[in-house]
């Protein structure tokens, strides 16, 4: 029963972004209402935390108020504890650093508050209302800008000591290799990112014909557009230059996948982001890479599924995680 008497529980998510913030009242079957998104404030943790609450009191009206709903589910960017403490910074959202997410919200709602990373989020998503249905442990991989790492045992979120679990993108597999962003050279995120993905082709482009390659082309010509999802609309046409740039992106993924089936050995490894739209050119060299890297009973023992989740994603997901506690 939800606080208010209802037989429906619900919970007020939110999903806190470098760009916009967006927050929602989610039922447990995870139908999301009275929805809205707000430009994520620049000028301070303050305002951002301020901005939050309102929007989370706005969204918990229509249940009756925040003491209404059940608990308050927020997904942040970040390095954040099973408390719902953030450790470091969020780079991406000015003074958003070293300080209890859960605890700030707490206080000023007078509600329960689960935080946890915007990866976790998602992968609770997957796990309660996506592609990780039935299942108790999974792993996620989204692959954006970077790439981030979402892990779920036993039905609840981990995040490991100082948050710190699921920083995949920085495993560095290539010592001295390629720079990331990070300052470290070789990591997983320098090779199978979007960004990394684009200076790939650029540094191999030159190893190209450019009659053979319109991607080679583009590349020498100092083109800024090249995306993933341009790179492989070049695949479907074979291009060899989008191959290559393919094949080491899906080794890449596969080490990845084998490093989480090693260590959290989850049923399935779901993987998200813009270039799942080709996951027919991804997912299976992808699985036949990870047979390479461990052994043949854990090969088989590791579903690799794409996520179902869109937009909304991170909201659910926020919702799926504050169910759970």
């Amino acid at each position: 029963m939800s606080p208010n008497g209802g037989g429906t529980r619900q919970v007020v998510a939110v999903d806190l972004g470098g760009t916009w913030l967006k927050c929602a009242l989610v039922d447990e079957t995870g139908s999301v209402s009275r929805s809205r998104r707000i430009a994520t404030p620049t000028d301070g943790r303050e305002s951002v935390l301020e901005a939050t609450s309102t929007a989370i009191r706005e969204a918990a009206d229509a249940a009756g108020g925040v003491s209404a709903v059940d608990a308050v589910g927020i997904g942040s960017p970040g390095m954040i504890d099973g408390d719902g403490y953030l450790h470091d910074a969020a780079v991406n959202i000015a003074g958003w650093a070293d300080f209890s997410i859960a605890g700030e919200l707490e206080r000023r709602l007078g509600r329960r508050v689960v935080a946890l990373n915007d990866a976790n989020a998602a992968a609770m998503g997957e796990l309660r209302f996506g592609a990780g249905r039935g299942t108790r442990d999974l792993a996620l991989v989204s692959v954006g800008t970077g790439i981030g790492v979402g892990i779920v045992i036993e039905g609840r979120p981990h995040a490991g000591r100082g948050g710190g679990a699921g920083e995949l993108g920085h495993l560095v597999i290539d010592p001295g290799g390629r720079l990331c962003a990070c300052g470290n050279r070789g990591c997983i995120e320098a090779y199978a990112s979007a960004s990394g993905m684009r200076s790939l082709v650029r540094e191999l482009a030159d190893g190209f014909d450019e009659r053979a390659s319109d991607l080679a082309r583009a590349a020498r010509s100092g083109a800024s557009d090249i995306e993933a999802e341009h790179i492989y609309t070049q695949l479907r046409n074979g291009d060899p230059l989008a191959a290559a740039v393919n094949e080491t992106v899906c080794d890449t993924l596969a080490r990845a996948a084998a490093a989480l089936a090693l260590t959290v050995a989850p049923e399935r490894i779901v993987f998200a982001g813009g270039i799942m739209g080709s996951a027919d050119l991804i997912i299976p060299l992808v699985r036949e890479r990870f047979g390479r890297f461990v052994l043949p009973h854990v090969a088989a023992s590791v579903e690799f599924v794409v996520a179902e989740l869109s937009s909304d994603a991170g909201l659910v997901g926020a919702a799926a995680a504050a169910f759970a506690v």
